[in-house]
């Protein structure tokens, strides 16, 4: 097992770089809003400094990371329908992420 500086874990076999395999992950810093799609439980969403992560709950792992480098998310939000998601940013802007499905 590997531990990075950004808060993840990996395992390796011992000798080879090839095989990495990410075990967990985590936000370098607070976390400023989670928030789960509308009567659906088996994902959330959560914001921090430089990104947006979508986690599976089941599986207990990271699914998706967006980063936007030297911004901080303050507010993430799913759409009704649970196929998007709205994120606030410090600069007053707001990015929307589409997902595959709910």
């Amino acid at each position: 097992m590997v531990g990075s500086t950004m808060n993840e874990v990996y395992y390796s076999k011992l000798g080879t770089l090839d095989s990495c395999k990410m075990l967990a992950s985590a936000h370098t810093s607070v976390v400023n809003d989670i928030t789960f799609p509308h009567c659906y439980s088996e994902v959330f969403a959560s914001c921090s400094y430089e990104d947006v992560r979508i986690w599976n709950t089941r599986a207990m792992r990271e699914l998706v990371r967006i980063n936007v480098a030297n911004m901080t998310c303050n507010t993430v939000i799913f759409s009704r329908d649970g196929r998007s998601v709205i994120s606030g940013w410090n600069d007053s802007r707001k990015l929307i992420i589409i997902t595959k499905s709910k």
